[in-house]
């Protein structure tokens, strides 16, 4: 993110409507993925925890009924797999609008 304010920041206040909204979902995924990377290690958490009991269940008391996963683990796959789509939608949508922009930005760099 700090690469394409720093670069871009000339090509931004020029380019249009399409390459603003291109940075902008840019920045919101990368966030997102952030934000799901955060709550994954709760998610995580929870799953180790809700094993542990199980296993604790199966292993001392006999429980038959605890011979399963923990109802976290859908989540806690989830997780694994939703921070890397967003982080590589960040990075696609930066690398298009860096290529969206390019021109504009050669005729900034060149207007000396």
């Amino acid at each position: 993110m700090a690469f394409s304010i720093t670069l871009f920041k000339d090509v931004f206040s020029s380019s249009g409507m399409f390459g603003k909204l291109l940075l902008a979902a840019s920045w919101g995924a990368f966030t997102i993925s952030v934000l799901l990377v955060i709550a994954s290690f709760l998610v995580s958490q929870a799953t180790l925890l809700d094993q542990v009991r199980l296993a604790e269940k199966f292993l001392v008391l006999f429980d038959d009924s605890c011979e399963r996963e923990s109802k976290w683990k859908w989540y806690a796959d989830g997780e694994t797999y939703c921070p890397a789509a967003g982080f590589c939608i960040g990075v696609l949508y930066s690398v298009i609008f860096a290529l969206f922009t390019y021109p504009t930005a050669s005729a900034i760099l060149n207007a000396d």
